[in-house]
């Protein structure tokens, strides 16, 4: 069975970047994810990542993440993870981090 090849699509939404994941985030992916997200937030007041299509996310790709948020906060903008798929909502909870990130879920029937 083939692995799913992780992607990212980065679109700009107002003065938000949106961050559409999905397949496996892990250490392979981890930096070029960070590299792009910081390119594409640079000028934006928000960054969401929307997780909902993410199948496996290891360690790496988790501290990433809140290495993103870190910056994003300091900064003085704003950083959500939208609709985490089961996979990265359980990691957060193991791990005591679900209250670290801000999280929120698209509403059925809004657009992307």
């Amino acid at each position: 069975m083939a692995v799913p090849k992780p992607a990212l699509s980065i679109s700009h939404d107002g003065q938000s970047v949106v961050v559409l994941a999905s397949g496996e985030l892990d250490f392979a992916v981890a930096e070029e994810m960070l590299e792009a997200i910081e390119a594409a937030a640079a000028d934006s007041a928000a960054c969401i990542l929307d997780c909902e299509q993410v199948t496996f996310i290891d360690s790496e790709a988790l501290r990433t993440i809140i290495t993103l948020h870190r910056q994003m906060v300091a900064r003085g903008k704003l950083f959500y993870l939208r609709s985490p798929s089961a996979q990265v909502s359980r990691i957060l909870t193991l791990l005591g981090l679900q209250d670290e990130i801000p999280q929120c879920r698209l509403d059925a029937g809004a657009g992307g």
